[in-house]
């Protein structure tokens, strides 16, 4: 489980940015050569969060235009793969598209025999944040108790994986809930995590 692994922060250094971690691991990784390069381009258009903001045909597409040798080019097939290699780096979670994919990664990585979570995470994150634990056990036909401890699985995951790398810590958008508390904004089609304290959802007290 998750406490059994040491805090990142105990992997840091005071100089080290989140593309220099990923391609240090990335150097010890066995892939091709065009896994090597879109992983690498991957990771240098990396956010602070560590997601992978926009299509990713047009990071394709802006690499091969300013790329002259054609043996450095890559194609679609190879980004996506490359993909697949930095989202397998830590910390868990860089290289997702926005909040449910990065929730997803961490969930597929530390607890893979379980089907229920990445299902809650995908349809409930809304009546998590309400603590509406009901509505949750009715829809996945599951207790009440267990869903609860689905939420204090989940307050374990880092919404923002890249940010104990930009020295900056995001803030609560509206300003209305407390310490420990998530909020969600809906802005281009996607879900951007907001929140105060050291967990992005509120208690399960």
């Amino acid at each position: 489980g998750l406490e059994e692994l040491p805090p990142i922060e105990t992997n840091l250094t005071a100089n080290d940015s989140l593309a220099e971690h990923l391609e240090w691991q990335l150097q010890m990784l066995t892939c091709t050569d065009k896994e090597r390069a879109a992983a690498r381009l991957i990771i240098n258009n990396l956010d602070d969060r560590g997601w992978l903001p926009g299509p990713l045909q047009d990071i394709v597409d802006e690499h091969n235009e300013d790329t002259e040798t054609p043996d450095e080019r890559i194609d679609l097939d190879d980004a996506e793969d490359g993909l697949l290699v930095v989202q397998g780096l830590d910390p868990v979670g860089c290289g997702a598209r926005d909040l449910i994919d990065c929730l997803c990664l961490q969930a597929k990585f530390h607890f893979p025999e379980d089907p229920f979570l990445p299902l809650i995470i995908k349809n409930h994150l809304g009546d998590l944040e309400k603590r509406n634990y009901a509505a949750i056990a009715k829809a996945m036909v599951m207790a009440d108790e267990d869903v609860v401890e689905y939420h204090r699985m989940l307050k374990q995951f880092e919404p923002w994986p890249g940010r104990n790398y930009t020295g900056g810590d995001p803030y609560c958008a509206n300003g209305q809930c407390g310490r420990d508390s998530f909020c969600a904004q809906y802005c281009d089609g996607g879900v951007t995590p907001y929140w105060r304290g050291s967990t992005f959802s509120a208690g399960t007290d």
